[in-house]
């Protein structure tokens, strides 16, 4: 007899935090900017909320020019808060050309 071992769900995110599940706080400390190694932190609620309105009305472009078209699931500010980068599924998308800047929304 073959037994299927039962998938687990991912637990389910804190309600205190927006910090993703694969983003520790061991992790958040290392993560840099790839451009010029500045220290990233993560965005508060608010902040994600505009970015995540400005990309559902078409208006989030990053820098390569593309524009943005899923939500993110939160976002990494660069330390001198002009740009920040996509945290999707998890998973931080620290490339130079798919940073985004900041102003238009703070």
């Amino acid at each position: 007899m073959i037994r299927r071992s039962r998938l687990r769900r991912p637990s389910a995110p804190n309600p205190d935090t927006t910090l993703p599940s694969m983003i520790d706080n061991k992790l958040l400390e290392v993560l840099v900017c790839p451009e010029n190694h500045m220290r990233l932190s993560l965005a508060d609620a608010a902040l994600l909320e505009r970015i995540n309105k400005a990309v559902a009305a078409g208006g989030v472009v990053n820098i390569a020019g593309t524009p943005v078209e899923s939500p993110l699931d939160a976002a990494l500010v660069r330390e001198d808060s002009q740009l920040f980068y996509p945290v999707i599924d998890d998973i931080p998308i620290l490339l130079a050309d798919e940073a985004i800047a900041l102003e238009p929304f703070v």
